[in-house]
């Protein structure tokens, strides 16, 4: 390439200098020494690399920008999955807090205030496991406040 873009390139300066200063191409090329050529074939050289180069730097700057695009689309993906988790834990808290609620209101209805206060940390936060399903059935079948404290402490220590 660089060859025939030479070629093609002495030519037309020899034409342009012999224009200009009023000579014949044949004279302008007695003239022109091959050291003069050769400095013709380092700027064909230079005008290449500078090709060479400019596209490198066109395929680097495609690569920063589809980066930052798939930064941008992650960041969104994330987003998403993150407001997806927090309606799924809020949602969770809610239930939470609603069967803590709802077992205040039983044990408060069906033992009265004083046991709902003795208990409070156990209905608040159950242990070991134990489910607010297994205190709500214990609280409906239990006759006495005495006997539900008994059997709610039981299930908290085992």
């Amino acid at each position: 390439m660089a060859e025939e873009l030479l070629d093609s390139f002495v030519p037309w300066i020899r034409w342009v200098l012999a224009a200009r200063v009023g000579r014949t191409p044949a004279e302008i090329e007695r003239i022109i020494e091959p050291r003069e050529q050769r400095n013709m074939s380092t700027l064909i050289e230079r005008a290449r690399r500078w090709g060479e180069e400019e596209r490198a730097q066109a395929r680097l700057e495609g690569r920063r920008e589809g980066m930052a695009e798939g930064r941008h689309e992650g960041m969104a993906e994330g987003r998403l999955e993150g407001r997806a988790e927090g309606r799924a834990k809020g949602r969770a808290e809610g239930r939470l807090e609603g069967e803590r609620a709802l077992l205040r209101h039983l044990v408060a209805r069906r033992f009265g205030k004083e046991t709902l206060d003795r208990l409070a940390a156990l209905l608040e936060a159950p242990a070991n496991g134990v489910h607010f399903a297994e205190i709500v059935n214990a609280a409906v079948e239990c006759d006495t406040d005495e006997a539900f404290v008994a059997r709610v402490t039981e299930m908290a220590t085992h």
